[in-house]
């Protein structure tokens, strides 16, 4: 049995929140936790979890008009 180390790659966040969002509608019903999307995504722990931090506001945008 071997041991692989893998350095998280070096993502946005808007390009990792896209990523995470995609692999989890991928999913279907079935729980997705921080440490899969960060095994199978190769991205930071610490990242996901500030993008998936409920106390952070996401603006709607559905207000806005074209100009």
């Amino acid at each position: 049995m071997s041991i692989i180390i893998m350095s998280p790659r070096d993502i946005s966040f808007e390009d990792a929140e896209k990523e995470i969002h995609e692999y989890i509608a991928k999913a279907g019903n079935r729980t997705v936790y921080i440490s899969e999307l960060a095994e199978e995504l190769n991205i930071d722990m610490d990242l996901i979890v500030k993008i998936h931090d409920p106390r952070r506001v996401i603006p709607d945008m559905s207000d806005l008009e074209d100009f």
